[in-house]
């Protein structure tokens, strides 16, 4: 971890700004940290939930996957 990241991946606080940053602190909670889970927790917003299932998820999955040496398919997790 590089002195002056984002706090957000350093402490217990919400994930703000772009799409990207989002995966990437997820990234780094799956990868670094060994997270499997992630909540969304957001006031009840059709947008934001629809953002995180097909932006910010497939995302992360091909990127953790990346890092593992894995083959992506496009499937969720659960469907393998």
């Amino acid at each position: 971890v590089v002195h002056g990241e984002d706090r957000a991946l350093h402490r217990d606080e919400a994930i703000v700004g772009p799409l990207d940053h989002w995966a990437e602190v997820l990234t780094h909670f799956a990868l670094d940290v060994g997270f499997a889970t992630f909540l969304l927790i957001a006031p009840p917003d059709p947008e934001t939930l629809r953002t995180f299932i097909e932006e910010v998820a497939p995302q992360v999955r091909e990127r953790v996957a990346a890092a593992r040496g894995q083959v992506t398919s496009g499937a969720t997790l659960r469907q393998r």
